[in-house]
């Protein structure tokens, strides 16, 4: 149930440059699995055995300092960077994980998007998965890849942490603030997506 899982949010509407600069820490959320951020941004990564999936990179300093955090837990491969939906504050530094050996992964929806919109400051996906749900697994690790259709952005995705009882998402759910007007709230009314699938799902974990 909800009250026996760890939700760890990832803030940021924007870039945490932009933002007043504010320390990094990393936060043990259960083991293997760490939050990495400060302020209005936070990042997530999985230590698995056979190596680390980092959830988001957001700009290309905070990359680097992630990836720095990474290293003074382990020195295992980057094995994977996946983008939690289309918007360059989360993905622009891309290419530090890219240059670590990462395959960088997304929902198809958002890999649609960047080709149709291009940036020199973003790496495009490497692979891509489809539908509602997808299943990757590292080594004794796993992450539940979801998709709940119109969102903040195009292929949003909440990451749940099966064995950890954590589900990590961003900009999906940001507290003290009104939600995006491509949120499923707004959507309910067009018949489109709703908003209570979300929160049913959440409560059912």
């Amino acid at each position: 149930m909800l009250a026996a899982m760890a939700i760890f949010l990832a803030l940021a509407a924007f870039s945490p440059i932009a933002s007043a600069r504010v320390a990094y820490t990393t936060t043990r959320v259960a083991p293997g699995l760490y939050s990495f951020g400060g302020g209005l941004a936070f990042n997530a990564f999985m230590i698995t055995d056979e190596g680390v999936i980092v959830m988001d990179s957001f700009d290309k300093d905070f990359a680097k300092e992630s990836l720095e955090a990474i290293r003074r837990l382990t020195d295992k491969p980057i094995r994977y960077l996946i983008y939690s939906h289309n918007h360059y504050d989360h993905i622009g530094g891309g290419e530090v994980f890219k240059a670590e050996g990462a395959t960088i992964l997304s929902h198809e929806a958002t890999a649609q998007w960047l080709k149709r919109h291009p940036s020199a400051e973003v790496v495009m996906p490497d692979q891509t998965w489809s539908g509602a749900k997808s299943e990757l697994k590292l080594g004794r690790g796993a992450i539940n890849l979801v998709y709940f259709g119109a969102n903040h952005g195009e292929g949003m995705t909440v990451f749940q942490l099966p064995n950890e009882r954590a589900i990590y998402t961003v900009d999906l759910v940001v507290p003290h603030r009104v939600a995006s007007p491509t949120c499923p709230i707004f959507l309910r009314a067009s018949g489109r997506e709703p908003w209570p699938k979300w929160t049913r799902w959440i409560s059912s974990r």
